[in-house]
């Protein structure tokens, strides 16, 4: 089997640091995805601080997974915004979010700065439950042009916000004097996420939208994104909760938009978010292409690949064949969806 050198990747311990010319797209765990609409879904990093008993990707120090990725280079990552961001018909949103928290990587100032450049975008958008975060930080974010903070906050309850954050010193009184600073102090605007677990924290959510009117957040977007609690096959899952169905969510989330009489069954159009020419693989489900296996993935039995190219990332999967670093072998890609790349060994 051919071996090739790796360009662009160094892994320390479990970590990949990720800089040019490695390819920033065709992975869900790193880089940019675009599914074919006005924003671009920016991922610089799948560290987590905190370990949430219901995280959907199962992020954190609890985590079963055995890789972890982090983007190193922020002109190297602009330079991948600029040419997705090229081929959409207007302006583009750019949202930080991760399978982690993106505070987590200490560049992200950096990064949000070379994105703003572009003048095709219209906002950076950061995702986050702001773990970890500092006034300093919230300082540097606001000087780098980031235009809105969606924060993650699923009850103001310090004993059970650290209960659920899965992280004793998972301070809420800090995460919310942070959001309110960087509201109030530097005009961020704030759309709160929170995610309903049923029987968990009906009663904290009312809390969490009384604090969000309370202070006028949503300038530009409705204050309030209520998440519904979706159990994934690789996220986690609080025990003897079950997941409610779309029907009870919805029900759940009219019940409180008559109460407060706020905006919270939301549509694309709130968010301002329409159809846009999607940035594609030239790679479809069923081609084969030569693979540079790069090491391990997230999970058992998954890869990190790159194409011979150096032009797309990619996750193999291979339970069989013995895969090392540095091999070159042909591959079959099984999927395609949104430019995430899946491939199996020919």
């Amino acid at each position: 089997m051919r071996k090739t050198i790796l360009r662009g990747v160094e892994r320390k311990g479990s970590t990949y640091y990720l800089n040019r010319p490695f390819p920033l797209i065709g992975h869900l765990y790193f880089g940019l995805i675009d599914r074919g609409l006005n924003i671009i879904q920016a991922r610089i990093t799948s560290l987590c601080n905190l370990s949430c008993r219901f995280c959907s990707v199962d992020a954190g120090q609890s985590s079963r997974r055995i890789a972890e990725f982090m983007v190193s280079d922020p002109e190297w990552f602009s330079e991948w915004v600029d040419l997705i961001v090229s081929y959409k018909e207007d302006e583009v949103d750019v949202l930080f979010d991760a399978a982690g928290d993106p505070v987590t990587n200490p560049l992200l100032p950096e990064f949000i700065r070379s994105t703003k450049r572009n003048r095709k975008v219209r906002w950076v958008i950061l995702e986050t439950r702001l773990h970890g975060a500092t006034r300093q930080l919230i300082d540097e974010l606001a000087e780098a042009g980031l235009d809105r903070i969606n924060v993650s906050i699923d009850t103001l309850d310090a004993q059970k916000a650290a209960y659920l954050s899965g992280n004793p010193s998972y301070n809420i009184e800090n995460v919310l004097k942070l959001v309110e600073y960087a509201f109030h102090q530097h005009g961020i605007d704030v759309h709160v996420a929170p995610v309903w677990i049923p029987g968990v924290n009906d009663h904290d959510l009312e809390e969490i939208i009384e604090w969000a009117i309370r202070n006028g957040f949503g300038r530009r977007i409705p204050p309030l994104g209520i998440q519904k609690y979706v159990v994934h096959p690789h996220g986690r899952k609080i025990q003897n909760i079950d997941e409610p169905s779309w029907e009870e969510w919805e029900s759940f989330l009219r019940r409180l938009e008559d109460k407060y009489g706020v905006k919270l069954v939301l549509s694309m159009s709130d968010y301002g978010l329409r159809k846009s020419r999607q940035f594609k693989p030239p790679l479809r489900r069923g081609d084969e292409t030569w693979v540079i296996v790069v090491g391990e993935g997230p999970y058992q039995h998954e890869f990190l690949g790159v194409t011979k190219d150096y032009k797309w990332a990619l996750t193999l999967l291979s339970k069989k064949e013995v895969i090392e670093e540095g091999d070159i072998i042909l591959a079959r890609i099984i999927r395609d969806k949104d430019g995430i790349l899946i491939a199996v060994p020919t």
